[in-house]
């Protein structure tokens, strides 16, 4: 009898091995993009070095799941890495579905959530999952954030590096790389969840999991890639702190870890009459230039504000107004990508107030959409991507010399698309997107560089067997 047991133990090791083995195999079409190959798209769902494009399997909401998914091993939001042939197209069976030998499964941890993020610095794949582990009401803190890292070729074990003290709602962060050193700047804003003395903090986390407080008291941090600015010393971007009810802006050194205060203390505080509250935050920083923003609410009514625009030389630090408007009538501001206008968004139209020195009262208008707009992102030249109400996807084709010959092209019209939280990206080539196929949500790409209506979105990743689409006959 106790041969028989020793041999089902044996038995059952032997079968949970080749679990293991079926689920992380090593497919030998998968050798891992050179040390010298262009890596894209840092910081979102997908992230390309050369031929190889790392990307989460779809979206699963973390807040929809109970304890007993906490050790799941996931498929739909799992982390994956796809080969491409030499044009960028990913390698598809007779299904036009990815090949089995071109694709593997990094991890089966959740990735694609609330807060999915991915990067690629020098040989490692930095990601983000729900943490697994208890609060101190020893409940699951699934709302919490791991940062983890792997080596690209997928040897050696994952390493995790840090686990926020906030929700995932209530953290920003980056990474950053010098060439030598990498590191994450976290934002925690409010509250930390087990220790309430422990609030709204700027933290630094090595690229091995050391980590250093920065700042307490943060208001708002401008972490952003293309916001910040490069110089012989590091890396350096800006942030907000608040004291005694005064606000200090700040430039901080990333890799050097130095902090300096920057421009006048007086344009932090409000000086409008009847002002009942007043808020300043970093919005922008860009092509030599750092962008503020003053809110004030009234007391005769609260739901009135009032907001101003400034932006400074990074050099002189003197800051001048450059835009003003009433009652938040901008839901999205962006700054455009060679920094030479401010995007605004509100309801159904597209704006933009240029930087000529004067004050404009309005911004000059884009576009109108009566089915509403959502902002994607800009292309590399500089023109928007947008989607309406009706998920048809168009760019803005902006003309730099004249602002008025302003053309709006329709990409696609794509069904079914996943609005909730307006999670999209953009990159040189591809707008991603996710969107409802059968009882999930997985990750989708249009592409850029030809654009034409007649455009059609291609799954990125692998559907559960339940999932997978009908092939749409062809007739002759």
């Amino acid at each position: 009898m106790k041969n028989f047991s020793k041999f089902i133990i044996c038995l059952l090791v032997c079968v949970f091995c080749l679990g293991l083995t079926a689920c992380g195999k090593t497919n030998t079409n998968l050798i891992h993009p050179s040390a010298d190959a262009v890596v894209v798209g840092n910081g979102g769902m997908v992230v390309t070095k050369g031929d190889y494009v790392y990307f989460v399997n779809g979206y699963s909401a973390i807040a929809d799941k109970a304890n007993s998914d906490r050790n799941n091993s996931y498929t739909v939001g799992a982390l994956m890495v796809a080969k491409m042939d030499s044009n960028g197209n990913l390698i598809l069976n007779e299904d036009e579905l990815l090949s089995d030998e071109y694709y593997n499964f990094i991890s089966r941890r959740l990735c694609g959530f609330e807060a999915t993020a991915l990067y690629i610095y020098d040989n490692y794949l930095y990601f983000t999952t729900p943490s697994l582990e208890d609060d101190k009401s020893e409940k699951w803190a699934k709302d919490r954030v791991d940062f983890y890292r792997v080596k690209l070729d997928n040897s050696g074990d994952m390493k995790k590096l840090y686990t926020t003290e906030v929700s995932n709602s209530n953290v920003e962060f980056n990474f950053y790389n010098n060439g030598q050193q990498t590191f994450a700047l976290v934002y925690e804003k409010g509250n930390n969840l087990d220790h309430s003395n422990i609030s709204n903090r700027l933290l630094r986390i090595s690229g091995s999991g050391d980590k250093l407080e920065v700042a307490r008291n943060v208001t708002s941090a401008l972490l952003e890639e293309t916001a910040v600015e490069e110089t012989e010393n590091g890396k350096n971007l800006f942030y907000f702190v608040k004291e005694d009810d005064e606000y200090q802006l700040k430039h901080y050194n990333v890799f050097e870890n130095a902090s300096e205060d920057f421009g006048t203390p007086s344009l932090y505080t409000s000086s409008i009459p009847n002002a009942s509250s007043f808020t300043a935050t970093v919005k922008f920083s860009g092509n030599g230039y750092v962008y503020i923003q003053k809110t004030v609410s009234y007391s005769s009514n609260a739901s009135h504000t009032f907001s101003e625009i400034h932006r400074s030389s990074i050099e002189n630090a003197q800051f001048s107004i450059i835009c003003a408007y009433e009652d938040d009538a901008y839901s999205n501001m962006f700054l455009s990508n060679n920094a030479s206008r401010l995007i605004v968004i509100g309801g159904n139209n597209i704006g933009f107030y240029g930087f000529a020195g004067d004050q404009q009262v309005a911004p000059i208008p884009l576009v109108s959409d009566s089915d509403g707009v959502n902002f994607m992102g800009f292309m590399p030249n500089g023109n928007m991507v947008y989607y309406d109400n009706n998920n048809v996807i168009k760019v803005v084709n902006i003309n730099e010399q004249n602002i008025n010959n302003v053309e709006t092209i329709t990409v696609a019209t794509v069904s079914d698309v996943y609005t909730t939280n307006n999670m999209y990206d953009l990159d040189d080539n591809f707008v991603y997107f996710y969107k409802t196929v059968g009882s999930n949500v997985y990750l989708h790409r249009l592409s850029l560089n030809n654009i034409s209506a007649d455009e059609k979105e291609e799954m990125l990743g692998v559907y559960l067997e339940d999932d997978i689409p009908e092939k749409e006959e062809t007739t002759d």
